[in-house]
């Protein structure tokens, strides 16, 4: 838990971006933002980390920071972008 909140502090909660390619071209079409986690030199699955910040109420901060990198990723990328929210994230008012 320590670790979760130390990652969304020093912005160590990332957003990595999958390509999703179209089988029948073959061509890239969009993205999807993947959250993983680091800590020094090691990258962390949302496996590891995940249903912890959801426990301890850190779960919002980690979409909220999700959603920002991916919305810069459009902006500057000038790429379409899937982000895997939850019903949570749809409800959540945070």
């Amino acid at each position: 838990l320590k670790k979760i909140a130390i990652a969304i502090k020093e912005e160590n909660i990332l957003s990595f971006f999958q390509p999703i390619i179209n089988n029948k071209t073959l061509k890239c079409e969009k993205f999807e933002s993947l959250v993983r986690l680091k800590e020094n030199d090691k990258i962390y699955s949302p496996f590891f980390f995940l249903d912890i910040a959801k426990k301890a109420g850190l779960y919002p901060d980690i979409s909220k920071i999700v959603l920002k990198q991916s919305i810069e990723c459009v902006k500057n990328c000038n790429v379409s972008v899937n982000i895997n929210f939850s019903p949570y994230d749809m409800t959540n008012n945070q």
